[in-house]
Order: C-alpha cells, then sequence, then structure tokens
C-alpha cells in the first residue's frame, strides 16, 4: 500500500507538470529563486482562501521530495506527545496555471516514524482531543505513518473568482509491544470561497470550510500474567474513575465548521492585507464496548485575525510588517451515568468541568534587499505573547502562564548560471512572565508526575538557534534537483535541551 500511494502521487505530479509552462534551465531556476523570496512567504493566510489562491501564483511550479527528520529533547515539552521523533517523508506538491483564468493545486505525502517515549497518553491526535485521552502507566514508544493528499481548483470569471478545495488525512498509529494501542484516523476536509475584485486593485473574499473527523482506538495486551489499568482522563489529572479499568476501546468523532473573510492587493505590487475567520470544532467521545455510550464531548471556538502591509518593490528592495492573533475557548463537558439496566446506562446529568483557553499573539516584519543580480539577503524579526489557562471546576483546579518571545531571522540566497544556495540562520527568546500551578489532588501518583513536568518545561524560558541550508542545481533540460540540512537547538532555563536535525533530497519542475 505504501508504494502504491507514493507511486500514485508522483505520477500526479508527473502529469499536472505535463500542462506547466515550459521552459529551459535559466527559467526553472528563476522560478524557484521567486519562490524563495522572503517576500513571497511572507503573506500567507489569505491564500488559504481557495478562491484567493488564485492569485498566489503567476507561474506554474511542482516539486517531489524525501526527507528525514529527527527531535530529542532531554525531557519532554509535552510527556503525552513524547521527548522525540525520528522519521522520513515522502512527499509532491504543484501549482498549475492552466490558463489565464483557470490554476490548479495539489500535494501529498506520506510521513513514516516513531514517537519516542509517550507518557500517560495511549490516543492520536493529542491536541484535538485533550484531555479526553486513554492512558496507562506504562507508555513507551508509538509507531506512525500519514497519509495526506489535497487538491484545489480555482478560475476567474471577470472580477470573480471562485475556488474550492478538498483534503483527507489517514493516520495509523501502534506499538508492537504491552500495552499495543492501535489508533486510526480519517479527517476529510473541504472548503469553497468566491472573491470580487474592486477599485482595480484589491479582491475581498469570503470562504466557509467543513471537517469530518474519526478516530478509532483501543489497547490489546499479549501478556497472559495481566494487564495495565486504563484511564479515561478527564483533565488536569483526574479521570472518569466509573470507567477506569479494563474500558480499552473508544472512537472520537467529530465535525468543524468555518467560515472566513479576507482582503488582498491583486493587481498592485504591495498593499494591505487582511484576514479574519472563525471555526467551532466539536468532538465527542465514546465507549463501544458500552453500547456506544458518549463519555465526554468537546466545544472548541477558534477565532483568528491578521493585518499586513507590503511596500512595493523600489530600488530593488522591499519591506512588510504584520500583526496577528489567535485565541482558542475549549469547554469539555462529562456525560453522567446511572446504574446499568439490561446493559444500557441511563443518562442522568451534564458538568461542563473542563475549560482551556489558549492566546498566540505576533507581530512580525521583514526587510529584503536584492544587493545584485545574483544576491539577495533579508531580516526578520518579530515579537509574540503567548497565555495559557486550563481549568477544572470541582475539584478546583488551575494550570497558568504566559511567555514572552523575540526572535530574529537572516536568509541569503546567492545563484549562478548552474547553481543556487540558500542560507537561512535564525535566534529566538522566550521569557516567563507569569505561572501558576494549583492540583491539589489527582487520580493517580502518576498524574502530578506527568502535569508537574508538563508545566515545567512549557512555562519554561528557553533560548533557541538554528541554521538551515539548501543548494540547488539545474540538471536535465527543465529541472532542478536540491539538497537540503538543517539543525536546530533549544536551551530551557531549566538545563533541559531539544535539538532537531532534518535533510531534504528532491526535484523540482
Amino acid at each position: 500500500m505504501i508504494l502504491r500511494f507514493i507511486s500514485s502521487f508522483i505520477l500526479v505530479v508527473a502529469t499536472v507538470s505535463s500542462f506547466a509552462q515550459k521552459g529551459d534551465t535559466v527559467l526553472i531556476q528563476k522560478r524557484a529563486y521567486e519562490r524563495s523570496a522572503v517576500r513571497q512567504n511572507f503573506i500567507i493566510t489569505p491564500y488559504l482562501n481557495p478562491a484567493l489562491n488564485y492569485y498566489r501564483y503567476s507561474d506554474s511550479y511542482s516539486s517531489l521530495s524525501i526527507s528525514g527528520d529527527w527531535d530529542n529533547e532531554s525531557r519532554a515539552l509535552n510527556a503525552q506527545e513524547g521527548d522525540g521523533w525520528g522519521g522520513f517523508k515522502v512527499a509532491a506538491d504543484s501549482y498549475v496555471r492552466m490558463s489565464d483564468a483557470s490554476r490548479i493545486w495539489g500535494n501529498a505525502y506520506y510521513h513514516n516514524g516513531e514517537r519516542k517515549n509517550v507518557q500517560w497518553n495511549e490516543s492520536a491526535d493529542y491536541d484535538l482531543i485533550y484531555p479526553y485521552v486513554m492512558a496507562d502507566t506504562i507508555g513507551g514508544d508509538i509507531k506512525s505513518e500519514t497519509y495526506f493528499f489535497e487538491g484545489g481548483y480555482a478560475a476567474s470569471h471577470g472580477r470573480w473568482t471562485f475556488g474550492g478545495e478538498f483534503s483527507y488525512r489517514a493516520l495509523l498509529e501502534y506499538r508492537d509491544v504491552d500495552p499495543r494501542p492501535r489508533n486510526s484516523i480519517a479527517d476529510l476536509q473541504g472548503k469553497a470561497g468566491a472573491s470580487y475584485q474592486f477599485n482595480k486593485r484589491y479582491a475581498v473574499a469570503l470562504s466557509a470550510e467543513a471537517h469530518k473527523y474519526k478516530q478509532n482506538g483501543d489497547i490489546t495486551y499479549y501478556n497472559e500474567l495481566g494487564v495495565s489499568k486504563t484511564f479515561h482522563l478527564s483533565g488536569l489529572g483526574t479521570s472518569y474513575t466509573r470507567f477506569d479499568g479494563t474500558r480499552n476501546t473508544v472512537r472520537y468523532q467529530g465535525h468543524i465548521f468555518g467560515a472566513g473573510l479576507d482582503l488582498l492587493p491583486v493587481k498592485s505590487d504591495g498593499g494591505w492585507t487582511s484576514s479574519v475567520s472563525y471555526q467551532h470544532a466539536f468532538y465527542e467521545k465514546i465507549l463501544p464496548g458500552a453500547n456506544d455510550l458518549t463519555l465526554n464531548e468537546l466545544d472548541e471556538d477558534r477565532y483568528q485575525g491578521e493585518i499586513a502591509w507590503t511596500s512595493a518593490t523600489t530600488r530593488n528592495h522591499s519591506w512588510g510588517i504584520k500583526a496577528n492573533a489567535e485565541f482558542r475557548d475549549r469547554k469539555g463537558t462529562e456525560i453522567l451515568y446511572g446504574d446499568a439496566v439490561n446493559s444500557i446506562y441511563p443518562q442522568i446529568a451534564t458538568a461542563q468541568q473542563f475549560g482551556s483557553e489558549r492566546l498566540w499573539s505576533n507581530l512580525s516584519a521583514f526587510y529584503e534587499q536584492e544587493q545584485t543580480k545574483v544576491w539577495r539577503w533579508s531580516l526578520q524579526p518579530a515579537v509574540g505573547y503567548h497565555y495559557r489557562k486550563d481549568t477544572y471546576k470541582s475539584p478546583s483546579k488551575k494550570v497558568e502562564y504566559s511567555l514572552f518571545d523575540t526572535s530574529l531571522a537572516f536568509t541569503s540566497t546567492w545563484r549562478w548560471k548552474q547553481d543556487m544556495l540558500f542560507v537561512r540562520i535564525w535566534g529566538a527568546h522566550q521569557e516567563k512572565l507569569d505561572a501558576t500551578l494549583d492540583i491539589g489532588q489527582v487520580t493517580h501518583p502518576y498524574a502530578m508526575t506527568i502535569l508537574q513536568q508538563n508545566f515545567d518545561m512549557q512555562s519554561s524560558g528557553n533560548t533557541s538557534y538554528g541554521i538551515s541550508l539548501r543548494w540547488s542545481k539545474n540538471v536535465f533540460k527543465n529541472m532542478l534537483a536540491h539538497l537540503e540540512a538543517g539543525w536546530q537547538q533549544a536551551r530551557y532555563t531549566n538545563s533541559e535541551k531539544g535539538t532537531s536535525l532534518w535533510v531534504n533530497i528532491g526535484l523540482s519542475l
């Protein structure tokens, strides 16, 4: 199945690329050089509307790559997601200008690897479904495979542009030793958008999206000497004790609905850009072994906003500034049941016990200089603020912290007749502003260990720095081969550290 999937999306890239612009080696290198510009990648959010993605590029470009990535943390930033990762990825993506009035794009990848030392969590997609995961006190490494495909189309009709996009993600996670979780995920997303060009310069656009999500998970044991107790976590050290024990099969299902409004300069070099969006997510946790009893429900409201200004390119330089923020408000409800009658549990009440509020805000800028016809460099400073508060009503519990961060990146690109080199160097510092941990009693002593570790790491200040290099060379008539490598290290104020490495090799056409 792996080879079939990889072969299929290689064929997709090869097919759509046949419609792309024909060109010699100079043209493909020029297109790659233009796409590596910071200016080209500074504004991203409006192009998530498929109608506006019509305006993203003026030419066609496709790529195929194979990469490897490794992460290692001396102490996990989040123990429930592990303290490391090692794996490889095969990916293909394409953006094709079919005609003056239509665009088509797509990307696909297969990602295979292993999450290291996952503790107090045996479910997948932790960020989506927390705190309602299954857990035990053993944990261990978890193997992971992800298949992803996305495709989109946009067409222009006078001042109107319409677009649509869909994606599908399938994930399988499992362990080959006891306890043996096996989690399978199907995640389908669709999005549609429409834009209207006004004032001969800007386009305003609306979008709507919907997701359908399902995760099946169970834990099995081959050891005949006994099994570990399974906990159904409820947040901040609590669990649904009535169903803790050997209820090892769960199902998560849910959906997301959302809408967005965007403004984009489409016939000008620079200008104002803005985006606002809203999403509502709903998930429920179900026990199939108890007549599909719904154990918990999650509701989350997501708000996002962004505004930016980019200058016109004059005298071989350009600059821009951007402010964005995202707020998420998550509410968790526990469903309470009476004694079972004929294996049916009557629902007697609901209790909204868990809450989580998260805020990310960021102010960033860039300055880019075309120093010569073959050398370009840029600087990208940024400052940000992050706030998080998780609460549990009864018994009262709270985790709260806030962080301030600054960063600076330098990029430089050189190109020659047949070769091109891209270098990026960056550094960042995050400082703790305030932090509170008020937990009290927990379901299991091990829960307190995990909560304390996660709190210590996530609220800790840190300094990170890294470098990446990408060398490209013209091969054949209209292809560009590349080799990329990168390294990053983070050092925390509590003397812990994390290191990341990655390599990437591929072709562009």
